[in-house]
């Protein structure tokens, strides 16, 4: 975290006159591997959504011309870009905001389009092992882990490919309604996934009390705050040169807590 800014210009209109937004930034220097890609050229991608009209819109970015793309629209009435969290994925960024709808938005084309619902539950968009696209859904103390898979007509779908029981890994106390003789309100969900760090398999799952890391392959557990709320993960490097190579450390990985 350095601390530097980069204004961009506002898209039109501004964004006081949406309903709903989400943005993404992303790396746009060609070759990178994102270890040391700070300065460099980058892309913001903002999405929208009048949900008066039922319309999704997107806009992209660029540093280097520094100008926003045409705007690409759709109408769906179930689509909701309200504070998205977003995952990339190839050539595409996809949103998933309230609802059970993901926006997919193709980087090169500017093609908009929205992918067909799971069943009604809450969760998190991952990407997979195989850099896929993915899908953590949360049922009180089960997460089901879905991909986006081509069948073997080309068709698109969801497929289930692990269930995690988190009563395996972590304790009764983690997973109560109740904090230090407390009980909150039984429709709070027990277990929420609040954060994903991308590049790696760890996704970071809340409880009424705490937040923890579980890395999906191995199923280590590791407690990353004393509260709930939503994080951003983040991995810092330390890139040596002549002068601090003698000093020089490997990749650090921490949380914000939001």
């Amino acid at each position: 975290m350095t601390d530097d800014q980069r204004r961009v210009p506002q898209p039109s209109p501004e964004p006081e006159d949406y309903v709903d937004y989400a943005a993404a930034v992303l790396c746009a220097a060609e070759g990178c591997d994102h270890c040391g890609c700070e300065g460099g050229p980058f892309l913001v991608a903002f999405v929208s959504t009048d949900k008066g009209k039922g319309v999704t819109s997107a806009r992209l970015y660029s540093s280097e011309t520094g100008a926003w793309n045409e705007t690409t629209s759709l109408h769906h009435p179930e689509a909701n870009a309200h504070f998205a969290a977003s995952v990339h994925v190839g050539d595409a960024l996809y949103f998933r905001g309230i609802g059970n709808y993901t926006i997919e938005y193709q980087l090169t084309t500017a093609r908009l389009s929205v992918l067909e619902a799971l069943a009604k539950c809450n969760g998190r968009l991952v990407t997979m092992e195989d850099g896929g696209l993915g899908f953590a859904a949360v049922d009180n103390t089960i997460i089901t882990l879905w991909a986006r898979e081509t069948g073997p007509e080309g068709a698109e779908t969801w497929t289930q490919r692990r269930v995690i029981d988190l009563k395996t890994l972590l304790s009764e106390d983690a997973l109560s309604h109740s904090i230090n003789g407390i009980k909150y309100y039984s429709w709070i969900p027990v277990v929420s996934v609040v954060g994903f760090a991308e590049g790696t398999d760890a996704i970071f799952v809340g409880t009424i009390a705490c937040v923890y890391m579980i890395e999906l392959k191995s199923g280590r557990v590791t407690k990353v705050l004393d509260e709930f709320g939503r994080v951003c993960p983040y991995m810092g490097f330390y890139i040596p040169d002549m002068e601090v190579a003698s000093t020089a450390e490997g990749p650090k990985e921490g949380v914000l807590n939001l």
